[in-house]
């Protein structure tokens, strides 16, 4: 591919674009305060803008979303055979391309079906899934916003279905920088106008939100990794998601999160068919067939009629 975009916004601020560049083999890669660059041997030259730009076409979006993609995660865009090592400080810390286009279909589809509320993350870390949720919405529907919840100073002392397992002690997963450099992210990016960070711990946290005027969801991405926090975040918010909306799991690998799920949707009577995005998914998630990583997800369904109703 000798080439792919040309800039869609020429001015200095918000440009955001994709253009070809010699073959070469050496790799240059480096930050400047708005933007990043980088020659990718044997591919092109890369410049990102921090600010995404104004309300854009289809194909503007989708060039942005790439973009934020190839930024987020240090280089891991699906669409390149060989993708770059951009840098060090990629702001997605753990996993691959894959949850962030699993998160593109179910975001898509609440957007396009009018799905109400907000997006929410419990469990952040260094922010960059809610950064591209928020870049989702930046370009997409800016009524909504996105709610991002992390302690950003560690786990808690976990909870004894846990701590058997000898995973994620107190204090482990803190955040890089802190609050702060999470802060520091989405305002150089230009996304801090669509997100919300909301730190502490869950137990204090989550009994604030409707005061903090979260009133419904419509993606909720728990990120919580224990089984106390899987729970809280459940408890706390699953009631907010809206029917047609999805619960999307990064931790149902770990048998405390799996029994946290399947606790929660036992105590609750929730029979909504659960789903997985691998490389044997069914359509749609059929595109995340290059993953490493299992995410489980469901879609709420309405209530039942019935005096027995489940919460879907």
């Amino acid at each position: 591919r000798k080439s792919f975009w040309t800039s869609f916004s020429k001015s200095p601020d918000r440009a955001s674009y994709l253009q070809s560049a010699p073959r070469g083999r050496s790799t240059v890669s480096y930050q400047l305060p708005w933007y990043m660059v980088s020659q990718i041997p044997g591919h092109h030259v890369v410049t990102l803008a921090a600010m995404p730009p104004p309300m854009p076409d289809k194909a503007a979006s989708s060039a942005y979303l790439g973009l934020l993609r190839l930024l987020l995660y240090g280089g891991a865009y699906r669409e390149m055979p060989s993708p770059p090592r951009l840098s060090k400080d990629a702001i997605i810390g753990f996993g691959n391309s894959g949850q962030l286009e699993m998160l593109q279909v179910l975001m898509d589809e609440v957007v396009r079906e009018g799905v109400t509320g907000d997006f929410v993350e419990a469990g952040t870390f260094k922010g960059g899934v809610a950064m591209y949720m928020a870049g989702f919405l930046s370009v997409n529907d800016r009524s909504r916003k996105v709610w991002a919840l992390d302690s950003f100073s560690g786990m808690p002392t976990p909870d004894k279905i846990t701590a058997k397992t000898g995973r994620f002690p107190a204090g482990s997963l803190a955040t890089p920088g802190g609050l702060a450099s999470v802060q520091n992210d989405f305002a150089r990016l230009g996304l801090d106008r669509y997100a919300t960070l909301v730190p502490g711990w869950f137990n204090e946290t989550l009994p604030t939100m409707p005061e903090r005027g979260l009133k419904r969801i419509a993606i909720l991405r728990v990120d919580s990794d224990i089984y106390s926090s899987i729970m809280e975040t459940l408890q706390a918010l699953y009631p907010k998601l809206s029917a047609g909306g999805y619960v999307v799991f990064d931790d149902y690998k770990f048998p405390f999160a799996r029994k946290a799920v399947h606790d929660f949707r036992r105590r609750h009577g929730i029979t909504s068919r659960m789903r997985w995005c691998n490389a044997s998914s069914e359509p749609p998630m059929h595109k995340c067939q290059g993953v490493h990583d299992e995410f489980l997800y469901w879609k709420k369904t309405p209530r039942a009629r019935s005096s027995r109703a489940s919460t879907g």
